[in-house]
C-alpha cells in the first residue's frame, strides 16, 4: 500500500473551486485520517481528517488528545477522552469532568488588527440531568461566554450580540457536519432552564458557531477566552468545544475533492475505489494538497438465485448453489460446501468470505402440494363495471376460459356469466375451479327539471330513481336547496339496492341582478325648491317615497336619502340610493367694522343683505366684560355706536345673532366688530 502524498506545490497552475491560483510554497497540509492508503469493504465508512496551514492564527482539532498549541491558560482543566460521546471529529475538549477552580480557556495574544478576522468552533452543553461528567448547565448564568481582552487579560469583554443560538438538526450521533443551518453567534449562550429529556435547545447538541472579531478587539495583541463564570459545583454544568479556528479571511481556504470545505471532511462511504484529495491555499496564490486512496472491495454476493418451489412428491429435492471463488462457505444447515440439496420448506442462508469481507444471501424453498385451484368468490357488478378475479398463488401457469394466462383477469360482461380456471404447478400438477358473475342494470337517475333564479335567490332540486343520493355539493339527500352565484350544473349520483350507480344533471340558470343607478339633478337644493331624481338600469322603478318611474320630482325640506328598487325583464330586483342635500339659502353678511362719526356713511352696525327668509330674529352686542350694550328683534334696526347715549370708545365688541328661517331651521352667528373713528 502506498502512503498518502503530502506535497508543497510551487509555481503550478491549480484549478480550485472554479478559480485559478498560482502556488508559491507557503502552505502545508497532511491527511491525518486515514494515515495511508487503506482498504475497506463495500458499505463500510471511514473518517477523512486533515490538518494544515497558510498562516492560520489557530487551527486546533484536539484529535491528538491534548490542548494543542496557541493557548496561554487552560484553567478549566479539560479532558480529551470524549466522556459524553463522539464529537465532530476525533477527540474534542470537554470541561466539567475534572475539578477546576476556574472554567476558562485563554488563547495566546494574536494580531487580529486586519479587518474581518473570524473565530469558528463547534460547541455543545452537557445534557444529562444528573450529577456527573455530562451534567447539563440549566441556570441562566451557567452558560459559556466568548470574550476578548486587549490589555493582557486585565479585563474581559463579551463579544457583542445579538446572542443567537444555532439553528439546525439536533443529532446525537455523528456525522454532525451539515446539521447546522444557521451558526450560533454572539458572546453568551444562555441555557433554557432544566431541559426536557431529551432537551430541545440546540445548545445541548454539537453545532457550529462563528463570530467576526469586533472592531474594538482588532488590535495587534488580542486574547480570546471561552469562560463559564458560574457553576452549581464541581462535577456539574459540563460543556465542550472542538475544531477551533482563528483566522483572517483571505489567508487560506480548505476544500476536499468531495466538496467539503473544512479540514475535517467527516465520514465517507465510497461505493468503489476512490482517491480523496484535500487542497489548501491562501489569497496570495500559495497552495498545497494531499491525497489518500481508499480501495473498496465489492461486497461478496453468493448469488443463490430466486426462490424455488418443489412438489411434495417422494424423492423431490432442490439443489442450492452459491457462486464460486470465495474463501469459505457457511450454510444455516451447518454445511460448509458450496452446494447443498434440501427437501423441506425453509429459508436457507449462506455466508461467504473474501478476505475480511463478508457477503450473505438467502433463498426460500417451498415444498408445495398438488396445487388447489381457487378462482375467488362469486361477485355482483353493475352494467358497465368490471370485476377482477384473482386465483390463488401457484408455481406454474393459469388458464382461464377467457383465454387469459395470468393470475388475475378483469371482465365486464353485459349479462350473467361463469368463468373457469385451470392451474398447474411447475411439476405439471393441475387444479380446477369455477366462479360466477351476476350483472345488475343501472338505476334510472333523475335530478329533476332545470331551474331559473335571480342572483342571491335559492331553489330546490329533487332527485329520484334510487335509494341513496349524493350531489356534487356534497349533500347526501334526495332534495337539496342551492343558491349559486352563477349558472351552474348540479350532478346527482343515484345508488340502488345493488350499489349500482347512475348520474343525472340539473342546470340552475342564474340571472344577474340589474345594475341600478340613482342620481339627483341638483347637488344642493334650497329649502322650498323642487328637484328631480333619475334612475336607470332596469325596466320598472319603485321609490322609497311611493313614487314610480325612472324620473320623479321631489321638494325635500331637509337632507334626505331616497332609495329606488329596479326590476328587470327577468323579474330580478336591485336597489340604489341617492341623497338630496338641502340648504337654507338666506343670504346676508355681517361687517367686521363700522365708523359711527355722523358722516352718514357706515354709521350703523347691523347685518346687510337679503333678510327676507328670516322669521324670528334676535341681535345682541356685548362689551369686553360681557355686558349687553345693545339688543333688538327688528332686522332693520342696528347699533349706532353709543352706550347709554354716549359715544362708545374705539374698541372691539362681541355680537351674537340668533334667527330662524321661514323653513323652520335655526341659526346662530357670532363674532366681533371694531369701532373706527
Amino acid at each position: 500500500m502506498s502512503t498518502p502524498m503530502l506535497k508543497r506545490i510551487t509555481l503550478i497552475l491549480i484549478v480550485f473551486v472554479g478559480f485559478v491560483f498560482y502556488a508559491h510554497g507557503q502552505c502545508d497540509i497532511e491527511i491525518l485520517k486515514p494515515t495511508k492508503d487503506t482498504t475497506i469493504c463495500e458499505g463500510d465508512s471511514l473518517q477523512l481528517v486533515s490538518d494544515g496551514s497558510c498562516t492560520f492564527l489557530m487551527n486546533n482539532t484536539f484529535d491528538n488528545g491534548t490542548i494543542g498549541s496557541g493557548w496561554s491558560s487552560t484553567a478549566a482543566n479539560p479532558v480529551f477522552t470524549n466522556p459524553c460521546g463522539q464529537g465532530p471529529g476525533g477527540a474534542h475538549l470537554w470541561v466539567g469532568t475534572t475539578n477546576s477552580q476556574e472554567r476558562t480557556l485563554i488563547t495566546n495574544p494574536y494580531d487580529v488588527s486586519s479587518t474581518s478576522c473570524v473565530i469558528k468552533w463547534w460547541m455543545r452543553y452537557g445534557k444529562v440531568s444528573t450529577n456527573g461528567d455530562c451534567e447539563d448547565p440549566d441556570e441562566p448564568d451557567e452558560g459559556v461566554h466568548l470574550q476578548y481582552s486587549t490589555n493582557s487579560g486585565n479585563t474581559w469583554t463579551d463579544f457583542p450580540g445579538p446572542d443567537l443560538d444555532p439553528v439546525g438538526t439536533n443529532a446525537t450521533t455523528p456525522p454532525f457536519q451539515g446539521n447546522t443551518t444557521s451558526k450560533g453567534r454572539g458572546g453568551y449562550w444562555e441555557p433554557d432552564g432544566v431541559p426536557p429529556s431529551p432537551p430541545t435547545q440546540t445548545l445541548y447538541y454539537w453545532h457550529e458557531y462563528e463570530d467576526s472579531i469586533p472592531a474594538a478587539a482588532a488590535t495587534t495583541s488580542t486574547q480570546f477566552r471561552w469562560a463559564q463564570l458560574s457553576t452549581s459545583d464541581q462535577g456539574y454544568d459540563a460543556w465542550g468545544i472542538d475544531e477551533v479556528e482563528i483566522y483572517c479571511p483571505g489567508q487560506q481556504n480548505v476544500s476536499w475533492s468531495n466538496g467539503i470545505q473544512a479540514f475535517n471532511a467527516g465520514w465517507v462511504k465510497p461505493s468503489s475505489t476512490k482517491t480523496y484529495t484535500v487542497f489548501i491555499l491562501d489569497t496570495s496564490g500559495n497552495a498545497a494538497s494531499a491525497n489518500v486512496t481508499v480501495n473498496v472491495i465489492p461486497e461478496p454476493d453468493p448469488k443463490l438465485g430466486p426462490d424455488t418451489t418443489i412438489c411434495a412428491d417422494p424423492g423431490s429435492y432442490a439443489t442450492l448453489e452459491a457462486d464460486t471463488g470465495y474463501d469459505t462457505y457457511q450454510w444455516n444447515t451447518g454445511a460448509i460446501s458450496r452446494t447443498i440439496q434440501v427437501d423441506s420448506s425453509a429459508q436457507y442462508k449462506v455466508t461467504v468470505t473474501d478476505g475480511n469481507c463478508v457477503g450473505k444471501d438467502s433463498v426460500n424453498v417451498t415444498v408445495a402440494p398438488t396445487p388447489t385451484a381457487n378462482a375467488g368468490t362469486d361477485k355482483d357488478i353493475c352494467v358497465g363495471d368490471s370485476a377482477t378475479f384473482t386465483a390463488s398463488q401457484v408455481s406454474g401457469y393459469y388458464a382461464w376460459s377467457t383465454g387469459d394466462s395470468t393470475k388475475s383477469i378483469t371482465v365486464s360482461p353485459q349479462k350473467d356469466s361463469a368463468y373457469f380456471l385451470t392451474v398447474a404447478s411447475s411439476l405439471g400438477c393441475k387444479g380446477y375451479d369455477t366462479v360466477n358473475l351476476t350483472v345488475h342494470p343501472l338505476p334510472n337517475a333523475d335530478a329533476g327539471p332545470d331551474k331559473e333564479i335571480c342572483f342571491g335567490e335559492q331553489t330546490d332540486l329533487n332527485a329520484s330513481g334510487g335509494q341513496v343520493y349524493e350531489w356534487n355539493t356534497g349533500d347526501k339527500v334526495s332534495s337539496i336547496t342551492v343558491s349559486p352565484d352563477t349558472t351552474k350544473n348540479y350532478y346527482v349520483t343515484v345508488t340502488d339496492k345493488h350499489s349500482c350507480q347512475n348520474q343525472d344533471t340539473a342546470t340552475v340558470t342564474v340571472f344577474p341582478l340589474p345594475d341600478i343607478t340613482a342620481e339627483v339633478a341638483d347637488s344642493i337644493i334650497c329649502l322650498g325648491e323642487e328637484t328631480e331624481l333619475y334612475a336607470s338600469g332596469a325596466e320598472s322603478y319603485d321609490w322609497s317615497n311611493g313614487a314610480t318611474g325612472d324620473n320623479i320630482t321631489i321638494m325635500p325640506m331637509s337632507t334626505k336619502e331616497y332609495t329606488v328598487t329596479g326590476t328587470d325583464t327577468n323579474g330580478c330586483q336591485n336597489t340604489a340610493s341617492v341623497v338630496a342635500k338641502t340648504e337654507d339659502c338666506s343670504t346676508f353678511f355681517i361687517p367686521n367694522a363700522f365708523s359711527p362719526n355722523g358722516d352718514g356713511i357706515n354709521d350703523v352696525f347691523k347685518p346687510k343683505g337679503d333678510m327676507s327668509a328670516v322669521k324670528e330674529y334676535e341681535f345682541k352686542i356685548f362689551d369686553r366684560y360681557g355686558n349687553i350694550i345693545f339688543q333688538t328683534e327688528d332686522v332693520n334696526e342696528g347699533w349706532d355706536g353709543r352706550i347709554d347715549g354716549e359715544l362708545a370708545p374705539n374698541d372691539s365688541y362681541a355680537y351674537l345673532i340668533y334667527y330662524k328661517s321661514v323653513w323652520g331651521k335655526e341659526f346662530t352667528k357670532k363674532g366681533t366688530v371694531i369701532i373706527l373713528r
